[in-house]
């Protein structure tokens, strides 16, 4: 989350796609400052629902109902995707990944994204990892085996 949060700076205009838990939404508004723009999109009501309720203090945020595979997006200075393309089959994931790298600014803008990666092959976390993979988020061992394109 820190390095994530290095690439935002005050008065950017920001696209987030997909709502995280926990507080980088605010974290990110906040450091965009009241001159900046964040927008948000997410594709699931809860999710939507959830981020205008933490979000309503900030007047520098819009927030809609948006998927990004199918989104054709304005230009933005930074665009974050965090979290996200591990749900999401690997056709999906590149259309979101075109989408993104079409709406950066040309000569200032920057394609950001957080995501998985396969653990070392000696992490003990890996075998059980690959458990909850397998039965929890179907599309996350992809990004252990390919580039995102």
């Amino acid at each position: 989350m820190n390095e994530y949060l290095l690439e935002i700076k005050e008065g950017i205009n920001m696209l987030q796609i997909a709502h995280v838990y926990g507080n980088i939404t605010q974290k990110i508004a906040e450091k965009i400052g009241s001159n900046g723009k964040l927008d948000l999109i997410d594709v699931a009501d809860i999710q939507i629902a959830r981020a205008k309720e933490k979000l309503k203090k900030y007047d520098n945020v819009e927030i809609w109902k948006q998927d990004a595979s199918t989104m054709i997006f304005r230009k933005y200075d930074v665009i974050g995707v965090y979290f996200l393309l591990h749900e999401v089959p690997d056709s999906v994931k590149k259309r979101i990944v075109n989408n993104v790298l079409n709406s950066i600014e040309e000569s200032k803008g920057k394609a950001v994204f957080i995501d998985y990666h396969e653990p070392n092959f000696f992490n003990p976390v890996k075998p059980i990892l690959s458990l909850v993979n397998t039965f929890l988020e179907p599309f996350a061992n992809s990004m252990w085996h390919q580039e995102i394109y």
